[in-house]
């Protein structure tokens, strides 16, 4: 997991690489999931790293103490957080307008977790060729199946380097979803892919 509190940051991550390779977006304002990103961070930051890097978008880390107010605030881990996480809730709004730009079919609903899978290719991030995934269903939050669908994304970056890989994989999964992930059911696997370009 990664800290981002601008795109640029997160252009300039993607130069770096030198082979091609997905990136996420994790879109989650903190004031209204900080029960599910403060017990989750670890676990997601444990899957993720090796063939994912997933950006936290409007995220920070090192702020004193000093400097937090409404806006900037301390992440309460329930590890001691010595990064000081923290999250900004300008850089975020900043970030959401520039994704809405970017992924034609991604519309901000602060209503439940996002993550925007995105190709990255030669250094530079393909912003059309993108996946859009609700971690949680809105009408019904299932906490468990953000896990389970970060935990799959996690695995199918092992094995796959493209959007549409991961996306027909996701697809055959939620059709078996009775014997591949047998916590998802079809219907909120197909809530959960909410676009792909």
């Amino acid at each position: 997991m990664l800290v981002a509190l601008n795109l640029e940051t997160i252009n300039n991550t993607a130069k770096k690489y030198k082979n091609d390779r997905l990136i996420g977006i994790l879109i989650a304002r903190y004031d209204t999931n900080k029960d599910l990103i403060a017990p989750n961070y670890e676990l997601w930051n444990s899957l993720t790293g090796k063939h994912l890097d997933v950006f936290l978008a409007g995220y920070g880390s090192y702020i004193s103490p000093d400097e937090t107010n409404d806006r900037k605030k301390i992440i309460e881990f329930t590890e001691p957080n010595v990064n000081r996480v923290y999250f900004d809730t300008d850089a975020f709004v900043s970030i959401i307008r520039k994704l809405e730009q970017n992924v034609k079919k991604y519309n901000f609903k602060d209503t439940s977790p996002v993550l925007i899978l995105l190709n990255v290719k030669n250094g530079k991030i393909i912003w059309k060729e993108n996946l859009v995934v609700a971690l949680m269903n809105d009408k019904k939050p299932v906490p468990f199946s953000m896990n389970s669908i970060m935990t799959k994304v996690s695995k199918l970056t092992e094995k796959y380097n493209s959007i549409y890989e991961i996306s027909n994989e996701l697809t055959f999964h939620s059709i078996n979803a009775k014997h591949s992930l047998p916590e998802i059911s079809i219907s909120d696997l197909f809530t959960l892919i909410t676009s792909i370009i």
